[in-house]
């Protein structure tokens, strides 16, 4: 009897003909393997041309316990609790209306999320609304807060100064928006402002179809300033470059429809006013411009906008002694004072002014290689005739930096941003009055 040799064995034996067929044929058969795993994959992608996607309604609430009594303990004023409601039926959707009271019973407790307790509920559990109303006093004392828009001047406030708990963050306003950016496919920018002159800036995340993120109606033909009211708004940190409060737009965010009116239909009547549609213009001006809504002369983050006189080396104010900054230039900038602005500009933002200078001057003074070369060797006296030749008004971020210095540091302004500047707003701006610019 002869013993079968293994595979492997077989294959030593053969020639190198017969070893170049078969591995041949093991690389075709891998490719028909994955050849037919795809056609597979297609074919039950065309029986199944939509896929189903199986989810159960709910709705989501904020509860507070309700006293009778008015001794009212601290602990139980502050109980509050998150109740989620799956499948809900009509008649519990009709008890769900703020500042109603409501008996529950069956309800299903989980521990703490984000600081609430987890209530549940379903289409099954018991709930009917008490047979006499509570008064207006029961439903203070209870902890029950009418529904009331924030100013945008508060919001400012709050936006510097965060406050840990979501629910103190989320706020409901009433205000104009007076422009609506688009960053990207999936993020939209809205700006709102009210009679103060403030600015806030509401962000919220998208799908790529929804062409109206903020609820406001055909965003092409609609024309802006429009007064919206919005609920659930949760403030964000204070943006410092652009000197204004943010928001963004959480799951619980929505449109008012019903709510606020006495504040909108105020709110509409000023902005219809001269003085209104003055206001919203100017503002809007700023925000094309880049100039800061609410900064102060003492505050960190200021805008220069003006032409480039000049660039000079910078000094190493890390170490003793005067040797030079490699990564950084001293930029002198005419801004309309007596005396010019010099500011420290990194390498990389004049490379970004060189080439916002090229995009926007036809006649070239100085070649691409020979501004290379410049900025290499530090030849400064080749940049600062390039720049006069070519003149261009930009827009300066700048970042004034505190220097608590020993004599060695040079303290002055650090670039953060280089751009045009928008010359339409700022000409609207300065004829509208000067001091606003």
């Amino acid at each position: 009897m002869m013993a079968a040799s293994s595979p492997e064995e077989h294959y030593e034996k053969l020639d190198v003909s017969a070893k170049g067929i078969i591995s041949d044929w093991n690389q075709r058969r891998q490719m028909l393997m994955q050849s037919m795993v795809s056609k597979s994959i297609e074919d039950s992608l065309k029986d199944h041309s939509s896929t189903e996607r199986t989810s159960s309604s709910y709705m989501r609430v904020l509860v507070k316990v309700f006293c009778r009594s008015k001794k009212v303990r601290a602990d139980k004023q502050q109980q509050l609790a998150e109740l989620t409601i799956w499948r809900i039926t009509e008649e519990q959707l009709h008890l769900m209306k703020e500042g109603t009271v409501v008996r529950m019973k069956d309800l299903g407790v989980k521990c703490d999320r984000g600081g609430f307790l987890q209530l549940s509920a379903n289409a099954a559990t018991i709930m009917e609304s008490l047979q006499k109303d509570p008064t207006q006093y029961q439903l203070i004392q209870s902890g029950y807060e009418e529904r009331r828009p924030i100013s945008l001047i508060r919001i400012t406030l709050m936006s510097k100064k965060l406050e840990p708990s979501r629910l103190a963050r989320e706020v409901d306003i009433v205000a104009c928006i007076v422009k609506i950016h688009q960053l990207d496919d999936h993020t939209s920018v809205a700006y709102l402002t009210d009679e103060s002159g403030f600015v806030m800036k509401l962000i919220r995340n998208h799908g790529l179809q929804n062409k109206d993120p903020f609820h406001i109606g055909n965003v092409e033909t609609m024309s802006l300033p429009t007064v919206v009211a919005f609920c659930n708004l949760q403030v964000t940190s204070f943006d410092t470059i652009e000197q204004c409060a943010t928001g963004t737009w959480s799951i619980s965010s929505c449109k008012a429809r019903n709510l606020m009116k006495l504040r909108r239909d105020e709110l509409q009547s000023w902005s219809n006013s001269s003085i209104g549609m003055e206001d919203c213009r100017s503002v809007l001006d700023r925000i094309k411009a880049g100039i800061p809504i609410c900064a102060g002369p003492f505050n960190r983050y200021r805008v220069c906008i003006g032409y480039i006189l000049g660039i000079g080396e910078c000094a190493d104010t890390k170490h003793t002694g005067r040797t030079t900054d490699r990564d950084n230039v001293n930029v002198v900038v005419d801004y309309g004072e007596d005396v010019p602005l010099t500011a420290r500009l990194p390498i990389h933002l004049l490379l970004t002014a060189l080439q916002l200078t090229q995009n926007n001057t036809t006649n070239f003074s100085i070649e691409t290689s020979i501004l290379t070369a410049a900025m290499v060797n530090h030849s400064t006296n080749s940049l600062s005739e390039y720049f006069q030749n070519n003149q261009i008004l930009f827009r300066f971020a700048l970042e004034m930096v505190s220097c608590y210095g020993n004599g060695n540091e040079l303290f002055m302004p650090t670039v953060t941003g280089v751009s045009l500047a928008a010359t339409d707003a700022l000409s609207r701006l300065y004829l509208s009055g000067g001091s606003q610019i």
